[in-house]
């Protein structure tokens, strides 16, 4: 899996929160296996910066 930068995975993490708002107003055109499963692939993203404490250090 290509790495993705940290404000890429914020932004989707956004898209995710949208998703979510739109499916509990009957407006999504997503099911909600489609977001769990964008979910999913989001957080294989955020794993290459789980065991990374250079970056922890700098926030």
């Amino acid at each position: 899996m290509n790495k993705m930068t940290q404000l890429r995975i914020i932004a989707r993490l956004w898209a995710h929160i949208t998703d979510l708002q739109m499916l509990l107003n009957g407006q999504s055109v997503k099911s909600i296996e489609q977001i769990e499963t964008e979910m999913d692939e989001t957080a294989s993203y955020c794993q290459q910066y789980a065991d990374d404490s250079e970056d922890i250090e700098k926030m």
